[in-house]
């Protein structure tokens, strides 16, 4: 018995002394690591609190002794302001972030769209949910490869899109197709051909607001090539060359309206940004990139740009081709959630994608009543007259269709 009582005192004494090294020593542990974990917290509030626009992930993990980070961002701020932040808090902390485009692409970061529309997803599968489309010599920043290239759009929407969707190019590369004289496909569907012939081979489908090389042109066909190089010619009557094009807009109420109603009819496809099919912001958002400007994807980041206008019950404040914003409030009357949205046509309608694009009304005695829509009217945005404010740009001045700088 003594013997067993021994063993028995001699097991307790050694759970103990494990048990108070091992708190002793994780404890610090444990604090650096929950404050590592708030400042990436913070840092993300800060500075990348839309994740469709900023890639931040980043982990927090303990490695021995160390605190650990790992992961990726496009916020060159964030990361500095996280890095500095660690060696003054926790200065032992392993920073291996990354700042992206990543270094295992080598110099080809940037790539254009080399398709008549492009699917872009969540996601680098198939399966997943598509997030928006881009258009044929739509210039991308690639950022990642993981099976399928992860790339930001000029409206800066992040989303995957596979291989054959682009041409990586380097910067010298890009800058070459970036100045070369461009032609912008203005019908809404045609085809391009090997030979200036509408009835040789077709090279592809084209849809409005595609871009090619202008490379020459004769009485009736422009000779143009796509960012793989391939050749081609489109009939002069469905393009324009995009200088032409460009000094041909005219950003007014009746232009755009015209514009978007020559889409009527056209089928909702969620994430749809095309002549094809749209969405409801893709819907808005192609209406104003054929019009030579650049919004925000989303119904949910549009309706925090442009001008607002206040809603009243008679809807006299609003003016035709405002966009009109559904969803809801919370009880002070802040934005909860943003769903749909549309063009007013003026006298309480209004044109948007809901099943096909088409035509509602507000007021309740009209044959054409969206009672679902109407009773969930929030916001109003002004786009027109706002050309240079944040978030609405023309295509000349965004950032990707100019050079870029070592």
């Amino acid at each position: 018995m003594p013997r067993l009582l021994i063993a028995l005192c001699l097991i307790c004494l050694a759970a103990f002394a494990t048990t108070s090294l091992w708190a002793d020593d994780a404890a610090p542990n444990t604090n650096s690591l929950e404050r590592v974990r708030q400042l990436v917290r913070d840092a993300e509030t800060k500075f990348a609190p839309d994740k469709r626009v900023e890639v931040f992930e980043i982990e927090v993990k303990q490695i021995g002794d160390a605190v650990q980070l790992s992961g990726a961002t496009t916020s060159p701020a964030a990361r500095d302001s996280l890095a500095e932040t660690l060696a003054d808090i926790v200065p032992d902390a392993v920073d291996k972030v990354a700042l992206l485009p990543a270094a295992d692409l080598g110099e080809r970061t940037y790539g254009v769209v080399n398709i008549s529309v492009a699917n872009l997803r969540y996601k680098p599968a198939y399966s997943a949910e598509m997030g928006l489309q881009l258009l044929l010599g739509t210039p991308v920043r690639v950022l990642q490869y993981d099976r399928w290239y992860r790339v930001q759009s000029p409206n800066r929407y992040i989303c995957y899109l596979t291989g054959s969707s682009i041409v990586r190019m380097t910067r010298d590369e890009f800058n070459d197709w970036t100045s070369a004289p461009k032609l912008v496909f203005v019908d809404h569907y045609g085809f391009s051909y090997e030979r200036p012939d509408t009835a040789a081979q077709t090279v592809s489908d084209l849809v409005s607001g595609c871009m090619l090389k202008l490379e020459s042109q004769d009485e009736t066909f422009y000779a143009v090539s796509y960012p793989d190089g391939r050749k081609a010619f489109v009939l002069k009557s469905q393009a324009k060359p995009f200088e032409q094009w460009e000094a041909g807009i005219e950003l007014t109420a009746d232009s755009v309206l015209r514009k978007a109603k020559s889409l009527m009819g056209l089928p909702y496809l969620w994430a749809g940004n095309s002549a094809k099919a749209v969405d409801c912001s893709g819907f808005t958002s192609l209406t104003f990139f054929l019009h030579g400007v650049i919004i925000p994807r989303d119904a949910s980041q549009q309706v925090r740009v442009g001008q607002p206008v206040e809603l009243t019950p008679d809807f006299k404040n609003l003016q035709p081709a405002d966009l009109l914003f559904f969803g809801k409030l919370d009880e002070n009357g802040n934005i909860r959630s943003i769903r749909h949205v549309a063009f007013y046509l003026g006298d309480g309608e209004f044109l948007h994608s809901a099943t096909r694009v088409k035509i509602n009304s507000l007021l309740p005695d009209r044959p054409d009543y969206d009672r679902g829509n109407a009773e969930e009217l929030v916001r109003v945005r002004r786009f027109l007259g706002q050309v240079g404010t944040p978030g609405i740009e023309r295509i000349r001045d965004n950032p990707l269709y100019r050079k870029q700088q070592p």
